[in-house]
């Protein structure tokens, strides 16, 4: 893979050849995000001054100055820009303001977890740039054994958790189910990955991992 990606958000698929007889519904899909390196800012941030700002009101705001011309010098008038909010897209136009900027003031909910930004010029040049709203937020995913859980039967559980940077978050809980029984407790190592035993796994039961 070149390792040399823009900042934004990308849709990663995989499948086997197997996958194709039954459709995309059979694809894996999942969007990551690719951030730049604090060295990658320091020499090219053409999306600059990223402010989140709750107001009087306790509201949200997403602020933002572009600057076009460092990716296209021909650019006037009117930009055009793209705003990712948990993966709705607006697409809106901005007027330029003194200095060859542009800037952005857009509302968001408190449960919005990242927003990618992206700039097209006229001339089709385009920059994009992700970042993080939710700095509490995690990446909890269980991962049964063998792949499934079988009703009856003790299943063993690997879970692991990532931070917002997709770097591993140390975790602990209890899992419950639906009538709010405690099944098991779980704890992860400080790379956020670790497992536990489900004594009978029950089709007929929803579980809910539970942070303590």
């Amino acid at each position: 893979m070149d390792k040399l990606l823009n900042e934004g958000r990308y849709l990663i698929r995989a499948y086997t050849n197997w996958n194709k007889n039954f459709g995309n519904d059979f694809f894996f899909k999942e969007y990551i995000h690719v951030f730049a390196s604090k060295e990658a800012e320091k020499e090219y941030k053409p999306i600059r001054n990223v402010k989140l700002i709750k107001d009087n009101t306790n509201e949200n705001r997403l602020q933002a100055y572009f600057y076009p011309s460092e990716i296209d010098e021909l650019h006037k008038n009117k930009l055009k820009i793209f705003v990712t909010l948990d993966n709705q897209v607006d697409s809106l136009y901005l007027k330029k303001e003194k200095d060859n900027k542009y800037q952005l003031d857009y509302w968001f909910t408190d449960e919005s977890q990242f927003a990618t930004l992206q700039m097209q010029t006229v001339n089709n040049k385009k920059h994009t740039t992700t970042i993080v709203i939710d700095k509490d937020y995690t990446d909890l995913q269980f991962l049964p054994e063998s792949g499934e859980m079988v009703h009856g039967l003790p299943s063993k559980v690997g879970f692991k958790a990532l931070d917002a940077n997709g770097q591993g978050k140390i975790v602990q809980g209890i899992i419950v189910d639906d009538k709010d029984s405690v099944i098991s407790a779980f704890k992860s190592n400080v790379l956020g990955m670790g497992s536990f035993i489900l004594n009978r796994a029950d089709s007929t039961r929803k579980y809910c991992p539970i942070d303590i």
